[in-house]
């Protein structure tokens, strides 16, 4: 087993392009604004780091970092398990 395979993977859903300025409950989803509640929800600092850098990628029109990403925690946990890697199934054509 890789040092890769022993981190302990999670996935977040998120929205880079959907600006919202407090938290939003729909059902059992709560959509949040990262760069506004990121302290809030995340306590882990080195994750809260690695967001920012992924986060970064996200830009507007102009070239700039965009700062209306928003964070869809389903079920009141804000990051989910990593799905296990499976191999893909046989692409047929017609």
């Amino acid at each position: 087993m890789s040092e890769a395979d022993k981190i302990d993977k999670k996935a977040v859903y998120f929205l880079p392009y959907f600006p919202i300025n407090k938290e939003i409950r729909v059902a059992n989803f709560l959509f949040w604004p990262f760069y506004r509640m990121k302290d809030k929800y995340i306590q882990d600092e080195d994750v809260r780091t690695h967001l920012e850098k992924i986060f970064g990628c996200y830009v507007d029109r102009s070239g700039e970092i965009t700062c209306s990403i928003t964070i869809a925690s389903i079920d009141n946990q804000f990051f989910s398990p990593f799905p296990e890697r499976r191999p893909c199934p046989p692409l047929r054509t017609l």
